[in-house]
């Protein structure tokens, strides 16, 4: 969905909500769209995120690094997201240069990254 067609809206400063293009015959709901940079390197906290998951029931986070070559406090506010987005049963699509299970690659001893992984499979199968 390109800009153009979907209609941006701005939430806050750093957060896009995309409106649907054409919904003649489809179930459609709101999406917000952020960047991993935006909301995972940013300061923001766990309830900015809970906010916004009353709003929109899809989201999108773009240019998704490997967690690995990002600083730890991004790599934890990431983990947070995805724990959110997962217990709330939240549609979450990755936009990322790798597959969504190599995210966590040179993770290993990290905490959580088990349980990480295996929500990213849930949320974006």
């Amino acid at each position: 969905m390109s800009p153009s067609a979907a209609g941006w809206e701005s939430s806050r400063p750093s957060a896009r909500a995309v409106g649907p293009a054409s919904t003649a015959g489809r179930d459609t709901q709101p999406v917000v769209w952020f960047d991993f940079a935006e909301q995972c390197e940013a300061p923001t906290s766990s309830q900015d995120v809970l906010t916004l998951v009353d709003r929109y029931p899809a989201w999108i986070v773009s240019g998704v690094p490997p967690l690995a070559s990002r600083p730890a406090d991004a790599q934890h506010r990431f983990v947070n997201l995805i724990d959110i987005l997962h217990d709330r049963d939240i549609t979450l699509t990755l936009v990322c240069d790798v597959p969504p299970d190599a995210l966590l690659d040179g993770q290993l001893g990290a905490p959580d990254t088990e349980r990480t992984a295996s929500r990213l499979q849930l949320l974006t199968a």
